[in-house]
């Protein structure tokens, strides 16, 4: 990828210009800028590790989590080959690849998802076998930060609410690594609260980031074509036909969080199930993915809640995806869905193949809990 050489690092003094981009973010939307940029960067040459911290970074000793994050996040953008787009989160215990959960509002251990390692003390345990290089014997030509505010660089204001801000990070890094990155190179693209994020920010901060590997002679890639109009709808029992119906309509592609393994509400003479809505929104070519309320666990479509569903062609489950991952792949998927359209269309039954070419693209990558034994589509 891009001119890399085989040899992400290089040791001692043979030191090429080998980069690294390192992104401090707020929690709240950690989640989908994960599997965005997995979609939106191409043909990169190095890694890229997402940070942040549950409490800020005031002084070298304080009580923030954001320290070890930043620790762990150093310590695997030298030992992972690469490339790899990663976070580092739950007080640098864990590193996560595409798939990603908050679930806790204010503790360190805030995150669950897709973990390719885990970082304790000094050792790791490499989940996905990703190939490791040692630490020990090798520096880092050029660390790259984007920063783009969260509570890792969060002040308190005279109100008494926290407001990003502050500029510590690049001042922590050089202090405490500078026998292992030759150079640091500290970018502001924006200072938000990561509630502020949008997929218009979210194209910013990909297009940023090829541009400053591209001067760094690292010809990466953006791909910026994502429809925004995909919305999450939530069932909920006070949810009725017509709320579904309305949603639907608006949306270009949809996904449907049900109960447990993707169970709906399919008594459709009670006026509370989407199932009629589901129908319509199908025929009139609209994609809908299967999730669930539950955080933890496979969408497996067991019991005819959900099952149905299946049988009749109408939702694709999202399997291990979490809600935030399936979003964003379905929105990166039709944001080219001419480029799928025009892939079908060589063949004799377009519509068809298109929709399966669609699904295929969606369903890659997902882990199954167990065979699925469920009409094929």
């Amino acid at each position: 990828m891009g001119n890399d050489d085989g040899s992400w690092l290089i040791k001692g003094g043979n030191m090429k210009k080998k980069i690294a981009f390192l992104i401090t973010h707020g929690t709240d939307t950690m989640a989908w800028t994960l599997p965005y940029l997995n979609y939106a960067l191409k043909n990169i040459g190095f890694n890229v590790a997402l940070t942040g911290a549950q409490v800020p970074i005031r002084e070298f000793y304080s009580s923030s989590d954001g320290y070890r994050n930043l620790d762990v996040a150093i310590k695997y953008l030298l030992r992972f080959k690469g490339p790899e787009i990663f976070v580092v989160f739950n007080n640098g215990k864990k590193i996560f690849k595409q798939s990603l959960w908050k679930i806790d509002k204010w503790d360190e251990d805030a995150f669950i998802g897709q973990i390719i390692a885990a970082y304790d003390s000094n050792y790791f345990i490499n989940y996905e076998r990703t190939i490791m290089v040692p630490i020990e014997d090798y520096l880092l030509g050029k660390l790259i930060i984007i920063r783009t505010g969260g509570t890792i660089e969060s002040e308190m204001t005279e109100e008494g609410y926290l407001k990003p801000g502050a500029n510590v990070v690049a001042g922590y890094i050089s202090h405490k690594y500078s026998n292992l990155i030759k150079e640091i190179s500290d970018n502001l693209i924006y200072s938000i609260d990561s509630s502020d994020m949008n997929i218009n920010r979210l194209a910013i901060m990909a297009r940023e980031i090829v541009r400053i590997a591209n001067n760094e002679d690292y010809p990466a890639l953006s791909d910026t074509s994502f429809e925004p109009n995909v919305k999450i709808v939530f069932c909920t029992p006070l949810m009725q036909e017509k709320d579904y119906r309305q949603i639907f309509k608006s949306a270009k592609g949809i996904i449907l969080v049900g109960y447990g393994g993707g169970n709906v509400n399919i008594d459709v003479d009670s006026g509370f199930s989407p199932l009629k809505p589901i129908q319509e929104a199908v025929e009139e070519g609209k994609f809908i993915a299967l999730a669930s309320h539950a955080e933890k666990g496979v969408v497996d479509p067991l019991y005819e809640n959900s099952f149905i569903l299946i049988k009749e062609k109408l939702c694709v489950p999202i399997f291990d995806f979490s809600l935030s991952r399936a979003q964003i792949k379905l929105s990166y998927l039709l944001g080219h869905q001419e480029a799928i359209q025009k892939v079908a269309a060589r063949t004799n039954n377009g519509s068809e193949i298109y929709r399966k070419l669609l699904i295929a693209s969606f369903l890659s990558g997902a882990r199954f809990r167990i065979e699925w034994p469920f009409p094929r589509v």
